[in-house]
């Protein structure tokens, strides 16, 4: 399985392609871009043409994460810092055979909190992501919560409980 991620904020774009070889995944190629773009579609052909291992390799992904600044809302996220608006129509319409995913930046933040994986993990002051990792794996469920500066200021929460994650 191919999974192309985005990680689009007013500043700049993040993509990184991943493959799930033997239930282990695998970053393969990334490439971070200015978010200068005038749209989403002009963001998806600069990231295209710019690919480190050309274009070719894009075009059986299997899955599209996308996560940017603004709330999702009928499968378009109006970005908070940037002048485009992205869309998960126009995802699809770019990478056929991909599952499209869209998320506001700061859940898919919380969300990777809970890896039990710390490899793909940035070091962030001291051992915050440790902490999380040891608060949210282990015998009782716990609260996360993730704030961030960037070109703006995210924020996001998990609730867990007994029965699901909120």
């Amino acid at each position: 399985m191919k999974i192309l991620s985005a990680d689009l904020g007013g500043t700049n774009s993040r993509f990184a392609l991943f493959s799930d070889t033997s239930g282990m995944l695998r970053r393969s190629a990334q490439l971070t871009l200015s978010s200068d773009a005038q749209s989403f579609g002009d963001l998806l052909q600069n990231m295209r043409r710019t690919w480190p291992e050309g274009a070719q390799c894009l075009y059986d992904v299997d899955a599209f994460a996308i996560a940017a600044a603004g709330a999702v809302s009928d499968g378009k996220i109006p970005m908070t810092n940037a002048q485009y608006v992205v869309d998960a129509a126009q995802a699809s319409a770019s990478f056929p055979s991909a599952r499209v995913m869209l998320m506001n930046d700061f859940e898919a933040q919380a969300w990777g909190c809970l890896l039990s994986e710390d490899r793909f993990w940035d070091p962030v002051r001291g051992n915050a992501c440790s902490i999380a990792a040891a608060c949210c794996h282990g015998k009782d469920p716990c609260s996360l919560a993730v704030l961030g500066a960037g070109t703006g200021l995210g924020a996001a929460w998990i609730v867990r409980g007994n029965h699901a994650d909120v």
